[in-house]
């Protein structure tokens, strides 16, 4: 190893911001609520631990080798397909959902390993197929949507996990979106500013949040009973 361990350590701390803080808190509270919260809900926690094991590894990535590339090729992969994961069993029983689901699947698997052999080796940022899953995660998202809408219940959206799991999905992948798309734009006609490498937090300060504020509804917190007049 170039470094001594604690080199490495006293680095990945001092890196460390209030992004991996919140991240790594709502990953502890999803683990720790993990008996009490719904089947549905259980579901978005083994995408929280994905998560904040790739910001990890691609931390220390970035410190050994100078470059976490490689962390994010398998993220874009390993992340999207946790994402469907999560809303199969609500979108199975639709209309060829089954069938849209796999080739959706397959058909991104085949996008990311062409991606990865031919246009964006390991050592370079996988910004093609994030754009990709984004696309196909927003699809998703508005399928949810719809469902809810098709699917009312008496209890108020605004304390249901999955309007809150919904927003948080929609903004930050929206955002990713537009941001990668642009990026890639500015930086081949060479005026890519340099803020905007921190643009890209914000959605995902976003994302956390709603993670959080739909767990905390999930277990009933945020729940209120209507007073008689």
């Amino acid at each position: 190893m170039p470094f001594k361990l604690s080199y490495i350590l006293d680095v990945f701390l001092a890196h460390l911001t209030g992004l991996h803080y919140l991240l790594f808190g709502a990953s502890l509270m999803g683990l720790t609520l993990l008996p009490w919260l719904s089947k549905s809900c259980n579901r978005i926690v083994p995408f929280l631990l994905v998560w904040s094991l790739s910001d990890i590894l691609a931390l220390f990535t970035a410190i050994i080798f100078k470059n976490n590339s490689p962390i994010f090729h398998a993220y874009s992969l390993v992340g999207t397909a946790f994402i469907l994961s999560y809303y199969y069993p609500q979108l199975k029983n639709l209309p060829y959902m089954r069938s849209v689901f796999w080739w959706g699947m397959i058909g991104y698997f085949l996008i990311w390993l062409v991606n990865l052999l031919y246009f964006q080796p390991p050592s370079i940022f996988p910004s093609n197929t994030i754009m990709f899953s984004c696309v196909l995660i927003l699809f998703f998202v508005l399928m949810s949507f719809k469902y809810m809408l098709d699917h009312p219940i008496e209890e108020s959206i605004f304390v249901q996990a999955q309007f809150w799991f919904n927003t948080g999905i929609l903004i930050f992948y929206s955002s990713s979106f537009l941001y990668f798309f642009f990026e890639s734009f500015l930086q081949k006609i060479g005026q890519y500013p340099i803020y905007l490498l921190h643009v890209i937090r914000y959605p995902n300060i976003i994302w956390i949040i709603c993670i959080i504020i739909g767990m905390l509804g999930d277990l009933g917190v945020l729940s209120y009973k209507k007073t008689e007049s």
